[in-house]
């Protein structure tokens, strides 16, 4: 992931975004090094622009609760301020939590974050995001808490290059080559069929779909084990792996529906993201 998050004491970003509790209060925002003193927030605005000196403040009062709702228009926030940056050529920002909420910062920081994915890697000129550090400034949240977010991201964003890459450059066989890379990375087992031992299982399912491809088929075994298990039953995911409709006359609607055949491997790559 290009976008690298930062827990710092002082931020130096020409940026600042100052996360406040509904209602707001007296506080300080700062720019550039320069305070600003501002008695509450007005009424009926939820979003104020203040210039001040070379830099941009921008002040965001935060929902209330914390229901599902709330979480997902803090994600909005997060990528409202992605979209800014990008549109003002803002290589920093700085991200004040005034709340007192971890959740505020990690469901803004992931909104944020999950802006910036990028699948550029078959452009000969690709575009790179202008933004490219996030600052953290008396965060609530805990550095093991940001950590974890982090790593989600990047799994989320290994899944959507799996999902996004087209046929050409990623095949059955192709797809469980990258998850057995994925396993010794990441510390998991990693276990692939072929086509003989599929045969062997009578897996007829996945045999009649791969008479329709030159390609020859592969079934992927995941498995994490820690050596602590909290469960003493295992949690089993499955995914449809497809890589290519290979099937024959489709009924499905060709405006909408064929178009994102490509995505019929999508369950199992979210089911190796996870």
């Amino acid at each position: 992931m290009e976008l690298k998050v930062k827990r710092v004491k002082k931020a130096n970003a020409a940026f600042s975004v100052h996360l406040l509790e509904k209602g707001g209060g007296d506080f300080f925002a700062t720019a550039m090094g320069k305070s600003l003193k501002m008695k509450g927030l007005p009424k009926g605005k939820s979003k104020i622009l203040l210039p001040h000196g070379d830099g941009i403040v921008q002040l965001i009062e935060m929902p209330e609760d914390q229901s599902n709702a709330s979480l997902e228009a803090m994600r909005n926030i997060g990528h409202g301020i992605f979209q800014f940056c990008e549109g003002h050529q803002q290589a920093k920002v700085a991200i004040h939590n005034h709340t007192g909420s971890a959740e505020v910062s990690l469901n803004t920081l992931e909104g944020l974050m999950l802006s910036s994915y990028q699948f550029n890697i078959h452009l000969s000129e690709p575009k790179e995001n202008q933004l490219k550090e996030v600052q953290l400034c008396d965060d609530p949240s805990k550095p093991a808490q940001t950590k974890e977010l982090i790593n989600l991201v990047e799994s989320v964003f290994w899944t959507r290059d799996l999902v996004n890459e087209p046929l050409s450059h990623l095949t059955a066989v192709d797809l469980s080559k990258r998850l057995k890379v994925a396993g010794k990375e990441d510390g998991f087992r990693v276990e692939v069929f072929g086509k003989k031992k599929i045969e062997s299982l009578k897996m007829g399912g996945i045999l009649a779909v791969n008479r329709g491809s030159i390609d020859p088929p592969t079934f992927s075994i995941l498995e994490w084990k820690p050596k602590k298990a909290k469960n003493k039953k295992p949690i089993v995911l499955v995914g449809k792996g497809v890589v290519y409709d290979t099937g024959g006359l489709s009924l499905k609607p060709t405006a909408k529906s064929m178009d994102f055949m490509k995505s019929d491997m999508a369950g199992s790559a979210m089911m190796a993201g996870a």
